[in-house]
């Protein structure tokens, strides 16, 4: 007989809504419990491992759980029905116990999918047994939340290992001169956000002066964290010579304009001066400085935009100076992004 169509459609629609290995074991239990099952757990590994071989070393934790917990237990001197699942390696394994005086009837199946073992199924009820479509039904239910949970684990993997990136490109920038505090924080928004081209930078000048940087390469992956990587590299070049900030975005638009291959860029300088309280700002189509007083109330600071460029999207024709109370907060400001 074919599995129940409402059961096997229901774990079409319910179950891998997210990217979370928990709420999907969440999903397929309550999916179960809505369709005949009395209890239902979740046991996952801690790491996927190859479906031919015996998994009694990795201990599952339970991940998920919906009705009477007493249902799942095991009974003095039974080995417990998720380890006997793993050990015996039976797609599916059921079992009718008699001897609590209630029948408790069980059903147990590892979680596979792609040749790999991510866990084990566990489904209890009380009186009739559990015949074949929804066994079939709920065999499916499990693998299904298997490759979602294979989904999950390989795509925080790969967030893992681009965020660890994004971390080591953005490494602690220059030095400032010791009478200039800075504090930086790199805060990406949302589970999708990927390594990208975001980067701030700052390079110590002459007379007590520091120059600060923040810039943005358009668009995402690795591609933009390389465009990155060069802006940044060639901008400590260039503002070794100790140019005014609008004449540093000239000379860096000037090195790139003749590779087509670099991505437009959003740039953001202020040369700071703390001994006469000023700064002069240069922007390339960067969101505004703020300024932040010491009682905490913060001011954005308009930095106009002037002609074209080809790389740097705009930038000014000379430097904005301002002047500052020394016990002002200086920050370039940063859109984070979703």
């Amino acid at each position: 007989m074919p599995a129940p169509v409402g059961m096997v459609e229901e774990a079409v629609e319910s179950i891998g809504t997210t990217l979370d290995e928990r709420t999907t074991c969440a999903e397929l239990v309550g999916s179960l419990g809505r369709h005949g099952c009395e209890a239902v757990a979740v046991d996952l590994l801690g790491e996927d491992v190859p479906a031919t071989r015996p998994a009694s070393d990795p201990a599952p934790t339970r991940a998920a759980t919906v009705g009477p917990r007493e249902l799942l237990e095991a009974h003095d001197g039974e080995p417990s029905l998720t380890v006997r699942a793993l050990d015996e390696g039976y797609p599916i394994t059921t079992t009718d116990d008699v001897s609590g005086g209630v029948p408790r009837r069980s059903i147990s199946m590892p979680m596979l999918a792609h040749g790999r073992l991510y866990g084990v199924l566990l489904a209890v009820r009380t009186g009739r047994p559990f015949v074949d479509h929804e066994t079939a039904a709920m065999h499916y239910a499990a693998r299904l939340a298997a490759v979602h949970i294979g989904h999950a684990r390989r795509h925080n993997a790969v967030h893992s290992t681009a965020m660890k990136l994004q971390r080591a490109l953005l490494a602690e920038p220059g030095r400032p001169h010791p009478n200039l505090d800075l504090a930086t924080r790199y805060l990406p928004v949302g589970g999708g956000s990927l390594v990208g081209g975001d980067w701030f930078e700052t390079v110590r000048l002459n007379y007590g002066r520091t120059l600060l940087v923040m810039g943005d390469v358009m668009g995402h992956g690795l591609d933009a964290a390389v465009d990155m990587n060069a802006y940044r590299s060639m901008l400590r070049y260039v503002a070794s010579a100790d140019l005014p900030p609008h004449r540093v975005l000239r000379r860096l638009d000037a090195a790139f304009s003749e590779d087509g291959t670099r991505r437009p860029a959003t740039c953001l300088l202020a040369r700071v001066d703390p001994a006469r309280g000023t700064a002069a700002l240069a922007g390339a189509g960067h969101l505004p400085p703020a300024v932040f007083a010491g009682d905490g109330t913060g001011t954005l600071i308009d930095v106009p935009e002037g002609c074209c460029s080809r790389r740097f999207r705009t930038h000014r024709s000379k430097s904005s100076v301002r002047r500052f109370a020394p016990s002002r907060l200086f920050a370039p400001s940063k859109r984070e992004k979703s």
